[in-house]
């Protein structure tokens, strides 16, 4: 046996132990409102949960003794545990809004766009614009907004749909590079993700960008494997790398790892075309540049757009030093990585009582981090994107973030919870 089978056989192992143990722990992670509640609604939860468990089981399995393709037998298995963790999605719909700022300012920023043509602070007195703002999340608002008004159920339902949407936009992303059973086994755990359904419920970026920060991954693969630029996939990836940057501005760790992952498929010496004659692939050189000149462009312009007003992200990020916070950034990532992939504890805080606190760093999930750490290195071995895309996030957040607080931290690395599972 292979050591890197061994590794992959430990690391199956030691995700499905911990999958099992949240998934069939305490409902309370997954629907604050039923847990005291003697109803049919704790016997559904914990049904799909034992559905969605031996679907984990049986695809982990399949993942690492066969390399089978996917029978109709293991489509419909996946079909119903991705069904059972839909009903999961649904049970954790909480009609009642968070108690945050950022829900109430997405829900204004969005009634700014319908009423004023632009973002403003309709909250102040002044109403000055809100320069740092993203406008992604009140644009995908503002249909609800005109149809309904300031109906936020009819927005949380929006940004369910999307989470739930997530699921099929895992698996084609992970079947790309993996067999059927291991693009199911990550798929269902990814999607299940404890953080991840709290989420779905919730009127915050997290969601909205993870589904357009997949479609990104997803074109852009298509784009760059394909021997000529496909107009679908060349316009499907600005598209969808446009909405992901203008959701949440960490999307910018997107463009930075696309353009390193382009970059290294560019020629770089001479080869011999189909007459034998020495020259240069025009075709990679090509790709990369039609795809970075128009989205730097329009980057660069809506941030000297943003900077015209009182302050803007670049503003902030220019004066506070590169680098300034990276010590603090630093240790409140390694506090929250681990623990936000599958502790309960770690996403129970937004309840905001204070026996829901952050859990404190434990040893014990330093084998997570060992995990992960091999996924990342054996992904930059390979030139993957995905594993550019994680070391991009990872550096951003330890450079560019200006809140170490562990919370926004957790928000911030969120968006990568599948990746890194």
């Amino acid at each position: 046996m292979s050591r890197t089978l061994i590794v992959y056989i430990f690391g199956v192992g030691a995700i499905l132990l911990v999958f099992l143990l949240t998934m069939l722990g305490d409902p309370d992670p997954v629907n604050p409102h039923f847990k005291a509640t003697k109803s049919l609604l704790n016997t559904l939860f914990y049904s799909c949960s034992i559905v969605a468990t031996i679907a984990v089981a049986y695809f982990g399995y399949q993942s690492v003794w066969s390399n089978k393709k996917g029978d109709l037998r293991a489509v419909l298995i996946f079909g119903i545990a991705g069904m059972a963790i839909v009903v999961l999605y649904i049970l954790s719909f909480n009609p009642i809004l968070a108690p945050n700022g950022d829900n109430a300012e997405y829900i204004i920023n969005a009634k700014s766009l319908v009423e004023r043509g632009g973002i403003y602070r309709l909250d102040t007195r002044t109403e000055t614009p809100n320069t740092l703002a993203a406008p992604g999340l009140p644009l995908m608002l503002v249909p609800v907004y005109v149809k309904w008004g300031l109906d936020f159920i009819k927005m949380k339902y929006l940004i369910m749909f999307m989470g739930i949407l997530i699921l099929p936009l895992l698996f084609v992303l992970f079947r790309m590079s993996m067999n059927f059973p291991a693009s199911c086994f990550l798929s269902l755990i990814g999607f299940s993700s404890p953080y991840l359904v709290a989420n779905s419920t919730t009127i915050m970026t997290e969601t909205p960008y993870l589904f357009w920060s997949l479609l990104t991954l997803i074109f852009a693969i298509k784009y760059a494997q394909t021997k000529s630029i496909s107009l679908i996939n060349y316009l499907g990836l600005l598209i969808f790398l446009t909405l992901a940057i203008s959701t949440r501005l960490i999307g910018v760790s997107l463009l930075l790892s696309l353009f390193v992952y382009l970059g290294l498929r560019l020629p770089y010496f001479k080869t011999l075309n189909r007459k034998g004659k020495a020259g240069y692939d025009r075709s990679p050189t090509l790709r990369f540049f039609v795809l970075f000149i128009p989205v730097l462009l329009v980057l660069f312009s809506w941030q000297w757009i943003q900077s015209q007003g009182p302050t803007s992200p670049l503003n902030i990020f220019l004066n506070m030093g590169v680098g300034q916070h990276l010590h603090d950034n630093f240790i409140s990532l390694f506090n929250v990585l681990a623990d936000l992939l599958f502790n309960p504890m770690a996403f129970r805080w937004y309840r905001l009582s204070p026996e829901h606190n952050l859990p404190l760093f434990n040893i014990a999930w330093l084998p997570v981090y060992l995990i992960i750490a091999i996924g990342i290195y054996s992904d930059l071995r390979r030139k993957r994107l995905m594993g550019l895309y994680t070391v991009s996030m990872i550096l951003l957040i330890l450079v560019a973030s200006f809140t170490p607080q562990e919370r926004v931290t957790m928000r911030y690395v969120s968006v990568i919870i599948p990746i890194l599972i």
